[in-house]
């Protein structure tokens, strides 16, 4: 709705998609990693599990995300800082989901590849990319020449 109460029709627009986007995120991070948020608001050095990913806590949208020593390349901001996501939550694998359909049905090692642009899934190789993607072969029969008589006998 807008400001004068009217409803608005049509698509959403890049800046609401965007906006909806960091609500989920910061919803589902508040939801799974309340202990590690409240130590990074703190700024006390507590062993917790994102250690290692040198995470911080982004002041403009109060989001995790992921640091290191990438924040000095000329790429987005979401690149370089990916949002991190729990690796068994139903919006994670909806966004996984989603990125493998948009894709036309990418491998895992490309789909995690594309899904690291922006979110960074924890566990993702082991087991966040390869649960939710299901990729089916195409298991048909053998090929088998028809061999006729004639060419039995020739041989």
């Amino acid at each position: 709705m807008s400001r004068k109460g009217e409803v608005v029709k049509g698509p959403l627009t890049a800046k609401e998609i965007r906006s909806a986007t960091l609500v989920i995120v910061r919803l589902v991070q508040r939801e799974t990693f309340q202990p590690e948020i409240l130590a990074l608001m703190d700024g006390a050095n507590r062993n917790h599990r994102l250690n290692g990913l040198k995470a911080f806590l982004d002041p403009d949208y109060g989001i995790v995300r992921v640091g290191g020593r990438i924040k000095r390349a000329f790429i987005p901001y979401d690149s370089r800082h990916q949002m991190l996501l729990p690796t068994k939550h139903p919006i994670t694998e909806a966004i996984i989901r989603q990125m493998h359909l948009d894709n036309l049905h990418i491998g895992q090692r490309g789909l995690l590849a594309i899904v690291r642009q922006r979110y960074w899934p924890l566990n993702a190789k082991k087991d966040g990319v390869t649960r939710v993607v299901t990729v089916k072969m195409a298991n048909g029969a053998e090929f088998k020449r028809a061999v006729t008589e004639v060419f039995a006998t020739v041989r």
